[in-house]
């Protein structure tokens, strides 16, 4: 956990590709806790029927506030996964967007 961890950002999210009967959840809420995280930090959204939209906002507000998110049986929800890829590659833009803001605002300040 801590390797991947320190391999990402909130930009990069992790993502665990897992085999029938795998549950790694009990070892990210160990992880979280001791990163100083809680339960709200952390929310989790099982996909299934109807939740594309519960968990497009959900990673909409963790990507917001810099929470975790936790998707869980995404398998069972194959159409959440353009959906998905859509978040992602927004979020690489926003953070190519914030960082050339910050080259700016250094220029500015020299």
């Amino acid at each position: 956990m801590n390797s991947a961890f320190d391999d990402s950002d909130p930009y990069t999210p992790i993502i665990f590709i897992l085999s029938t009967g795998a549950d790694p959840l009990a070892e990210i809420n160990k992880f979280a806790k001791e990163k100083g995280l809680g339960d709200k930090d952390t929310p989790k959204k099982s996909l299934g029927r109807g939740q594309e939209k519960v968990a497009d906002v959900s990673i909409l507000q963790a990507r917001k506030t810099g929470q975790w998110m936790i998707l869980q049986n995404c398998h069972m929800c194959p159409s959440f996964f353009p959906i998905l890829e859509n978040r992602i590659v927004e979020t690489k833009k926003l953070r190519q967007y914030e960082q050339k803001q910050g080259r700016r605002q250094r220029r500015g300040r020299s």
